[in-house]
């Protein structure tokens, strides 16, 4: 059979859009979600811009202490887009009162639930023109097709980091190439430490697209990679419960490992819990900047090495903990007599999932409350923050005890949130889209 036949075939057969779809999604759909993700960042941008007045920035540019004056309409949506895509630099973040605050939680909470079930619909669409691009320039007589559309991912995710650590470079003042890719490197992966991050307009404007495109590239590369790991592991028949029981051990044993490597590759002077902290806060994204490797190159270096490395190794455990939850879906569904919740868990809504959300905000609320002596509010601010892995960085914890709860929060918290939001957003997504094309017919 011609390669090129059977490659097109494998690509209809493993590639869906959306979880239980074989076709897909109408072009008039893909706008629809477009628009729809424009509006929703124009209307935040607007409250934000509002209620931006006194904003502390951690921006380089300003002297410390030195706060602005309103945000520009530009700012705002470039602070939304930020925030959406969970990279959270730092440099912008909500002003310090209550209200901004539990408005940019409302924010999170309808990024994480809601609009990523729009932004799933433009990680498709990339895809699907990726791999069309692709197609026409990588030779289909690869031995393998999964080989295939693993260079195609590669290849396209390269071409992006290359892109935007050269406009970096020439854009902003004093940044070596280095830097560009150090930086290209913590926005792509969502890590967003905010020591290296945009301050010129025409930087900030490119971001805005860059930041979308460049982040469902990431998120299909790593689903891939993370598949050819899972393949691995169920090759060995290894248990799921075993399997999970081995990602998080691994998970704290690559944090304080890389921690340490960092720590004798700088001049920082960091303790052993302030290696794990550091660890923990880049492997699962989170990235508060409060400790970031800056100082060497040495270490930029080994940091992007290391970021590309977690991003994989959180894949890999996602995978596993939506194994646990599919199973634990359907053993509810056996055992639940209530006709609305068995019509939830059909529809794909993670009971059990959503209790976790709930307790795991309590608990950090009440937990970082005590130990770091804050408020309720900005208690439950940094704990979303965290969960969603914004990390944008504005409150930190200060004390050891902090820090070490922060580290086991962020390794067990981070993973399971995320994976209740893939299964929500995956639920929503096929739902949206069956009813848009439905108003659409």
């Amino acid at each position: 059979m011609d390669a090129a036949v059977t490659l097109q075939r494998t690509r209809s057969q493993k590639r869906s859009l959306l979880p239980g779809r074989t076709e897909p999604i109408r072009f008039e759909v893909e706008l629809i979600c477009i628009a729809s993700v424009s509006i929703y960042l124009t209307i935040w941008a607007l409250v934000f811009r509002h209620l931006s007045y006194g904003t502390s920035t951690r921006d380089l540019s300003l002297a410390d202490g030195e706060q602005l004056d309103h945000w520009s309409f530009l700012e705002s949506f470039y602070f939304g887009m930020v925030t959406l895509t969970t990279v959270g630099y730092g440099n912008y973040a909500p002003a310090d009162t209550t209200c901004s605050r539990m408005l940019g939680m409302l924010f999170i909470w309808c990024n994480v639930v809601v609009t990523s079930s729009l932004v799933a619909v433009l990680g498709g669409c990339v895809q699907r023109e990726v791999e069309r691009l692709a197609s026409a320039t990588i030779c289909t007589s690869s031995s393998s097709s999964r080989k295939v559309l693993m260079l195609q991912h590669f290849s396209s995710l390269m071409a992006v980091v290359l892109l935007l650590a050269v406009l970096y470079h020439k854009l902003e003042e004093d940044k070596s190439l280095l830097d560009g890719f150090y930086f290209a490197t913590v926005t792509l992966s969502t890590v967003g430490y905010g020591r290296e991050a945009p301050s010129h307009d025409l930087m900030k404007v490119v971001m805005i697209p860059m930041l979308l495109f460049g982040v469902a590239l990431v998120g299909n590369m790593a689903s891939s990679l993370a598949e050819n790991f899972k393949a691995f592991f169920e090759s060995t028949a290894l248990a799921r419960r075993h399997r999970i029981a081995i990602s998080f051990p691994t998970l704290l044993a690559a944090s304080l490992g890389g921690g340490l490597v960092f720590r004798s590759l700088g001049e920082e002077a960091w303790s052993l819990h302030e290696c794990l902290y550091f660890g923990a806060m880049t492997i699962t994204t989170v990235g508060y900047g409060d400790y970031a490797p800056v100082s060497t190159r040495e270490q930029k270096v080994f940091a992007i090495i290391f970021i590309w490395l977690s991003v994989t190794m959180l894949t890999v455990l996602l995978m596993f903990i939506g194994e646990v939850g599919e199973f634990s879906r359907l053993t509810l569904r056996k055992h639940l007599r209530s006709a609305l919740l068995q019509r939830l868990l059909d529809a794909g809504v993670p009971m059990g999932g959503v209790v976790l959300f709930g307790i795991l905000h309590i608990l950090g609320m009440l937990t970082f409350s005590c130990l770091e002596s804050w408020n309720l509010t900005d208690s439950l601010y940094f704990t979303t923050v965290t969960l969603s892995t914004v990390g944008y960085g504005d409150i930190v914890p200060m004390t050891e005890s902090g820090r070490k709860m922060a580290v086991g929060f962020a390794l067990v918290g981070v993973p399971c949130f995320a994976s209740v939001v893939s299964a929500l957003s995956a639920a929503m997504t096929g739902h949206l889209v069956q009813k848009l094309e439905l108003a659409d017919d």
